[in-house]
């Protein structure tokens, strides 16, 4: 498929809770530590695009941590760069399932509800860096974006509500990976739902908008089509010409799956 936008293949570390201040620190899981190390090594793989490698580090890390979400994330871009979608699904789901399990926790206290705050911030800065690290191509640059937003969001609450429960525990990269992988299994009614969920999370995720409009294409919806990719190119967005084209109404279809 020619039209995916840059969410196709978008694909950080789950860092140990802060004690409370007047505790003794508490050592370390020491699965969680390996679980980490190999996390980091699978973005470097991914980095020098050794796709079969990072997968294998993914995997090591979720099975000394199985609930280290992002690594269950960097799997399943692993498996999407690889081309098995299937494999993908699997683990994106269960990077949502972890997320939505840890937005759902009940805390004693509004300091647990901050520590976990504090955690997953790091969590996604780390995210950041690691893409920062890589080329800065128009894929790079607005996954940076949307992570960028999910720490201003997240910065936003702990400053302000200071709820002890989560409100949008599945970020809007994760929906957006996980709607492409659902696309390229032509899951389009799922894939339409998961890049909904991506612009419920975070309104300008571009690349959700631009695929949305593409899964509206082949429904034969062209006034939603039109819509969507109206508010990807809002977002910074390039769509491509041909796409916008096809959505006018001006070119027969080439949107068949390749």
């Amino acid at each position: 498929m020619r039209y995916l936008g840059t969410g196709l293949f978008t694909l950080s570390v789950l860092l140990a809770a802060v004690p409370a201040g007047a505790q003794r620190p508490q050592p370390e899981d020491p699965n969680k530590a390996r679980a980490r190390e190999h996390y980091s090594l699978g973005w470097e793989h991914m980095r020098s695009e050794a796709f079969d490698r990072a997968a294998a580090e993914f995997q090591l890390a979720t099975d000394f941590d199985p609930k280290l979400a992002m690594a269950w994330y960097g799997l399943g871009r692993a498996h999407m760069a690889l081309r098995k979608y299937q494999q993908a699904i699997l683990n994106l789901e269960e990077c949502r399932t972890q997320l939505t399990a840890q937005g759902s926790r009940k805390f004693n206290s509004t300091m647990d509800a901050d520590r976990a705050r504090r955690d997953r911030l790091m969590e996604l800065e780390d995210l950041r860096n690691q893409w920062l690290k890589g080329p800065q191509d128009e894929r790079s640059q607005d996954m940076v974006r949307l992570v960028e937003n999910e720490i201003k969001f997240s910065n936003d609450t702990l400053e302000r509500e200071r709820n002890v429960q989560f409100d949008e525990p599945v970020p809007s990269f994760v929906w957006l990976s996980l709607g492409s992988a659902y696309f390229r299994k032509e899951r389009f009614d799922d894939a339409e739902a998961a890049y909904k969920s991506a612009i419920r999370a975070d309104d300008t995720a571009a690349a959700a908008h631009n695929n949305l409009a593409v899964v509206y294409l082949l429904k034969g919806r062209q006034s939603d089509a039109q819509e969507h990719i109206r508010r990807a190119e809002q977002a910074g967005h390039h769509v491509d010409p041909e796409l916008k084209a096809q959505a006018a109404g001006h070119t027969e279809s080439a949107l068949a799956p390749k």
